[in-house]
């Protein structure tokens, strides 16, 4: 006979093998993903919402820009002309605090600020495209420099 044939359970059992106590039930087991996921999700957001990301409008005369802070361990922002990909046409991106510009050249789609100040504002000014709507801008690890033979 076992503890759910004689209706008496075994108490020196930790209460998660205690059968009905988040132990070997269906809706036990069930709960225990359910909390484990919701967990997972929290957490995952949290690294997401720690991410600094910015769309930075097509404004000419600088009215709107957005602040960019690159904390550790990030070091570098990657710009990217949107909609992604997005070769043709060059972009500008205009350093408010450091005075100057950045542009993303014909041809490529994206290009890195390595080092930056760690809490200037950025605003996009020029396009020879009208198709480049926006101009993407994330805080990222800087990556390391290829070797050169």
């Amino acid at each position: 006979m076992n503890d759910l044939q004689t209706n008496s359970f075994n108490f020196n059992r930790p209460a998660i093998l205690r059968p009905g106590v988040f132990g070997p039930t269906f809706g036990g087991m069930l709960t225990m993903m359910l909390v484990g996921l919701a967990v997972f999700l929290f957490g995952l957001s949290l690294a997401v919402s720690s991410q600094v990301n910015a769309q930075l409008a097509f404004s000419p005369d600088c009215r709107a820009h957005q602040l960019i802070n690159v904390a550790p361990p990030n070091n570098a922002i990657l710009l990217s002309k949107h909609p992604v990909p997005h070769r043709n046409g060059e972009a500008s991106v205009y350093d408010i605090d450091a005075d100057e510009t950045y542009r993303i050249v014909d041809g490529q789609n994206s290009c890195v600020i390595a080092a930056p100040d760690p809490g200037d504002s950025y605003c996009f000014i020029a396009r020879n495209d009208p198709t480049i709507l926006q101009v993407g801008a994330g805080a990222i690890v800087n990556p390391p420099v290829c070797a050169n033979p």
